[in-house]
């Protein structure tokens, strides 16, 4: 009863879902449930129960299927814009190679100068490379002086501490 989609509102602001004070469609389904004999009466009662649980299976069934689509669908989303993006980075790369055979007519000195390009960058790299070997190797060795001056200075501290104390007595 409290399903009735179209309940009545009385003169008083209630409604009609009332169970002292039914409405008139329940009172009209009422008496015409009351003028039909228990089987036939359980016999619609049946019928209403499966239609209802045939609903209700059908619904979520529906429901099911909707998600699955509406999974589909977003990986499909993503999808597309997976390839959007490679097909932004495969724009890139062309134009890029366009713009190389438009400015140089000859790939093969392109080639060239690119690879005469990397021996320099590798010649420079070694210049670095050694020149960090020598700049690691006179730090070890100042490290040494370093270490050796503090331990003279120590040893000369001493002797004036020595010296001091001799003259003072």
């Amino acid at each position: 009863r409290s399903k009735i989609s179209h309940l009545e509102v009385k003169e008083d602001g209630r409604q009609g879902d009332d169970i002292n004070n039914p409405s008139e469609s329940e009172e009209a389904a009422m008496k015409m449930l009351a003028n039909q004999t228990a089987p036939v009466v359980r016999t619609l009662l049946w019928e209403t129960m499966d239609k209802f649980a045939t609903s209700e299976f059908d619904r979520k069934q529906k429901a099911a299927a909707i998600d699955r689509k509406e999974s589909a669908l977003r990986s499909f989303e993503t999808e597309v814009e997976s390839l959007n993006k490679t097909i932004s980075a495969l724009s890139g790369q062309l134009s890029k190679r366009r713009k190389m055979s438009v400015s140089t007519d000859d790939p093969v000195e392109k080639i060239e100068l690119l690879e005469n390009k990397a021996s320099m960058l590798v010649e420079d790299l070694q210049k670095v490379t050694k020149d960090q070997e020598q700049a690691q190797s006179a730090l070890a060795e100042m490290q040494n002086k370093f270490v050796e001056m503090e331990r003279e200075n120590a040893v000369m501290k001493e002797k004036l501490t020595v010296s001091k104390a001799a003259l003072k007595q």
